[in-house]
């Protein structure tokens, strides 16, 4: 005899999902399939209801995010948007600062995740980025946000053994940790086709509420167009662009 019926196992599964949200910032379909242990089909289709009744929305890279039925049952009445809704108007303006492309990416498990981008009017540009990931110690803004953190931060998070748990073979490590200690100091990241061939970029770390990494920003041009002459002025406009949006997270 089954203990449940088919209509409480999905109730049962739907209250899942919103404890599933509750601790994490964003949920993939394929997330809740391995959480629950349900088909790919079956997770769609519990995302899918839940946004009907606005407990999930669906962000660009078709993630989904905390909807304003969520916010209802915790009290907030009025929740903030979704991180790349906030900040598609700091990355335009970005943009329109530097003429280059602009992206928001965050940490997805030792990956940068890219969730919005801006593109410049450049014929030569760097395109969108968004849905794309990239080893966090190989992007500008990975780096700026693993330079911020503790030791025992990094191990946490990326366990066993922290730094050595990020690295791909042919990385070397103690010059990872030397380029962190450097970063760490200055204040932001530069990549020099450490990710992609031919694409230079800078990035900075970007913190939500007491101190949490809530992501990063980045400016990304072809490397032919990258000069330490231009460094300066990027690094300027990214750090008036991240205080600006990290204000407004903090509202």
């Amino acid at each position: 005899m089954r203990n449940t019926s088919p209509k409480l196992e999905s109730v049962d599964n739907a209250l899942r999902v919103l404890l599933l949200l509750a601790e994490r910032d964003r949920l993939r379909v394929s997330d809740v399939a391995a959480e629950l242990d349900i088909a790919l089909s079956s997770a769609h289709r519990l995302l899918s209801t839940l946004r009907m009744r606005g407990f999930v929305e669906q962000s660009s890279d078709r993630s989904y995010v905390k909807g304003r039925s969520f916010h209802r049952l915790t009290g907030r009445t009025s929740p903030k948007p979704p991180l790349e809704v906030m900040a598609r108007p700091h990355l335009t303006w970005l943009r329109d600062e530097v003429n280059e492309t602009t992206h928001l990416s965050v940490l997805d498990g030792s990956q940068m995740r890219f969730v919005a981008s801006v593109e410049s009017d450049q014929v030569l540009q760097v395109g969108s980025r968004i849905g794309a990931t990239l080893p966090a110690h190989r992007t500008s803004g990975g780096k700026a946000l693993l330079a911020a953190f503790s030791a025992d931060e990094l191990v946490r998070r990326f366990p066993p053994h922290g730094l050595e748990s990020l690295v791909l073979p042919g990385d070397d490590l103690n010059q990872l940790r030397g380029e962190l200690g450097t970063i760490g100091r200055r204040g932001y990241g530069l990549n020099r086709a450490d990710s992609e061939p031919g694409v230079a970029a800078v990035g900075v770390g970007l913190q939500a509420r007491q101190g949490q990494p809530a992501g990063a920003l980045s400016i990304s041009l072809p490397a032919t167009r990258f000069s330490s002459s231009s460094l300066p002025g990027m690094v300027a406009a990214l750090l008036r662009a991240r205080d600006a949006l990290e204000a407004e997270l903090a509202a």
